[in-house]
């Protein structure tokens, strides 16, 4: 219910955006729109995760001790569980802010757009799981941490600061970003093979689609769109291994939360 009432407020505030007539009005509108719905997804995934993992933890250790399963089943069946309430609400919540914002109308998109959305769930959903890794028991820790996980990833994904101005001591943040590629893949999605009569020559000047996506340092390659999604799914498979290495060990060694 609250995805859906947040996604309904989503499409109120950036209503149309995609069909603006002003062009440099149009191409902000629509990256901020963008930008939030992956943003979004980083803290409503993480965040709905590391509301269960603290307060199923006494019953993990209790059954880990009992050697009912292995702390990699627990994680493999939480996994699972989720996945077909998250296709179910993303697909509605997709559908919502994508026509209230007026992107592109071609069905290949839309569902492009729904795939990338689904990979930034999931990855954001396993950094939850590594902070309630780190954390146990403790939700409130959990809690605190999940800005310290989720908000230098939004730094660098590409809108507040651009891709070509990121500190050298700070690429590695921006690669493990699932926002970067996100959002990447996204605007792509939207803004690749526009016809040159689709814009008006105003200042800032955009002819093409290709000129929006270069002043974010984006590709305009298609397949660049793939290799994004892929990479996500990378992400998410690193952190989820991560969390499950951190518990085996909390597990193994009988560390008191």
């Amino acid at each position: 219910f609250t995805t859906l009432v947040t996604s309904l407020i989503m499409g109120l505030v950036f209503l149309g955006t995609g069909n603006n007539d002003e062009i440099p009005q149009r191409v902000q509108g629509v990256a901020g729109s963008i930008f939030f719905v992956i943003a979004l997804s980083g803290f409503t995934g993480a965040g709905n995760i590391v509301q269960t993992i603290p307060v199923e933890w006494p019953i993990i250790l209790r059954e880990y001790n009992n050697g009912m399963y292995y702390s990699g089943v627990y994680f493999l069946c939480k996994y699972v569980a989720t996945i077909p309430v998250l296709l179910i609400l993303q697909l509605v919540s997709s559908a919502i802010v994508y026509f209230m914002f007026g992107l592109n109308t071609d069905p290949d998109r839309f569902f492009i757009f729904y795939a990338i959305v689904i990979s930034a769930v999931l990855s954001s959903e396993s950094i939850g799981y590594v902070i309630s890794a780190v954390a146990g028991d403790n939700a409130a820790v959990a809690f605190a941490l999940m800005p310290v996980g989720v908000v230098p990833l939004m730094l660098f994904a590409g809108l507040l600061l651009n891709l070509e101005s990121t500190p050298v001591y700070f690429i590695w943040l921006e690669k493990i970003s699932f926002m970067r590629w996100g959002f990447e893949a996204a605007m792509i999605n939207e803004w690749r093979n526009d016809p040159v009569e689709a814009f008006n020559c105003t200042l800032p000047c955009f002819r093409t689609g290709g000129d929006v996506l270069d002043i974010y340092s984006f590709s305009s390659s298609t397949n660049t769109i793939g290799e994004n999604v892929g990479i996500i799914f990378g992400l998410t498979a690193g952190f989820r291994l991560l969390a499950l290495a951190i518990t085996l060990i909390t597990l193994r060694l009988g560390v008191k939360r």
